[in-house]
């Protein structure tokens, strides 16, 4: 019953709120479809496994936006139906309805219908953990196997799971020193996890695109003017942050309980988390990036009460810790759930889709000019969102177009060089991204863009979105 329960909840949320396409797996998806080399044609922060795997989907698809749209409810579906599967089997008695709970309240605040890869990992991750839970009783090659390539295929997309990738590793090898006879497990791991990165680095270099790989995907985030290591610290974000990982309390709890579990094997436990909960405090926060662990927070709640309650001593104190949660839950879902679930239910019908372009939007017009008024073969550059290159089927004029997030013009004056090399035919501007600029800190790289740009003719204006053309042989004002 709570399967149909669940199901159905799920499909209401989906067809009731609003909803939006996975904008950076289309457009990366129709970019190399179009020829373009990711990293070295066009610019990602991410790792490519997921990106590749798009491609194929929306060559079946189509590369519109409805595809990744109805993937969101779809993957919810079977995210929520293998997590059942897992608590079955792992967990007995009531036990098995907290993930199947928890997952319910959490997935429709955490997603927000937008499938992206955050919730691609979280169920990747969701099948590993089932495996490592059984794996870590009773060894086998063939779960020692698949955790690895579920592991490598979820940090290939993503390099938040590298880490945890990391101590499931160690895990397994700790295993294997103090079995002594189990070492084939570990090369299982080892030989499943490297073979998305045997073909990534071998696809990179066999295109050329080792080095801007480098350079967007890892140097990116350890660069002066790259990641910014701060969370939006409001007491609404620090309420969700904590009441979403609260329940790693009972694992902490679980953790210096002498008897049940093996010893490592809670240590193991407690350190995977560890590895999203200490990283999630210093990145940008959004509700978003807690998916990637949600599932395996459900079984976890799970699993950490169905062991601490066999020590029947300890039933009134985690009656006290239960009660003090729930309450915390209540609170977070009355002050922020809520106003999210007010948010997504206030669309209308027939404008529920976020990044669909209506009428009314100055990018309607946009398009429709550029459509209209440029050669197919015109190059742009366009700080607006990116989904224009695919609207009006034009490709990009530099790497750097492919997104209007400031840090991709950390390097200013390398960009700048870059485009007196190879100058767009057109420039499409958000006029408002200025302020966003110099809000992030990229004060510089406003003022050298909008100084090329005050030498470039507007030929076409709607609201806050200019287009101006580049006069062929002419230099840039720099």
């Amino acid at each position: 019953m709570i399967m149909l329960v669940g199901i159905g909840w799920l499909l209401f949320i989906s067809y009731n709120s609003a909803r939006q396409a996975w904008v950076d797996g289309l457009m990366e998806a129709w970019f190399m479809s179009k020829g373009l080399v990711i990293y070295k044609d066009f610019a990602s922060q991410y790792f490519p496994t997921l990106y590749f795997l798009m491609v194929p989907f929306h060559r079946i698809f189509g590369f519109v936006q409805n595809p990744t749209i109805f993937l969101a409810p779809f993957t919810s579906i079977v995210t929520f139906i293998t997590l059942a599967i897992i608590s079955c089997k792992i967990l007995k008695g009531w036990y098995r309805f907290l993930p199947l709970i928890f997952f319910l309240i959490w997935d429709p605040v955490l997603s927000e219908n937008h499938y992206s890869t955050t919730m691609f990992q979280n169920t990747l991750i969701l099948v590993a953990f089932g495996l490592w839970w059984s794996w870590f009783d009773k060894p086998r090659k063939i779960y020692a196997f698949i955790i690895g390539l579920l592991l490598g295929i979820a940090s290939t997309s993503g390099q938040i799971v590298s880490i945890f990738s990391a101590v499931v590793g160690f895990s397994i090898l700790y295993r294997v020193i103090k079995e002594r006879s189990k070492v084939h497990n570990i090369i299982f791991f080892s030989a499943g996890f490297l073979i998305p990165y045997v073909f990534i680095f071998s696809w990179l270099f066999y295109h050329g695109a080792l080095e801007a790989f480098f350079n967007w995907a890892i140097a990116y985030y350890f660069s002066g003017g790259g990641y910014p290591y701060a969370m939006g610290r409001g007491w609404e974000n620090l309420l969700f942050y904590f009441t979403f990982f609260s329940p790693l309390i009972f694992v902490v709890i679980l953790f210096f309980q002498k008897k049940g579990l093996m010893q490592s094997k809670r240590t193991f436990w407690l350190l995977m988390f560890l590895t999203f909960l200490v990283p999630f405090w210093f990145a940008i926060f959004h509700p978003n990036r807690l998916m990637t662990v949600e599932a395996i927070m459900a079984i976890s709640l799970g699993l950490s009460l169905q062991e601490l309650t066999r020590n029947r001593k300890k039933i009134n104190f985690l009656k006290g810790v239960s009660v003090f949660l729930l309450a915390m839950l209540i609170i977070t879902f009355y002050f922020v759930m809520i106003p999210i679930y007010k948010r997504n239910f206030s669309h209308p019908p027939e404008t529920r889709n976020r990044t669909a372009t209506y009428p009314d939007d100055p990018m309607y017009e946009i398009n429709k000019w550029v459509i209209n008024n440029t050669p197919k073969e015109a190059k742009l550059f366009a700080t607006t969102d990116s989904i224009i290159y695919l609207e009006t089927d034009r490709l990009m004029a530099n790497p750097r177009a492919v997104t209007n997030l400031p840090v991709f013009y950390r390097e200013i004056n390398q960009a700048a060089l870059e485009l007196q090399d190879n100058p767009p035919d057109y420039w499409v501007i958000d006029e408002r991204q200025w302020k966003r600029f110099e809000d992030m800190g990229f004060t510089q790289a406003s003022q050298v863009l909008q100084k090329i740009l005050s030498c470039e003719q507007v030929i076409f204006q709607a609201e806050y979105v200019t287009i101006r053309k580049h006069e062929a042989g002419k230099d840039l004002c720099l």
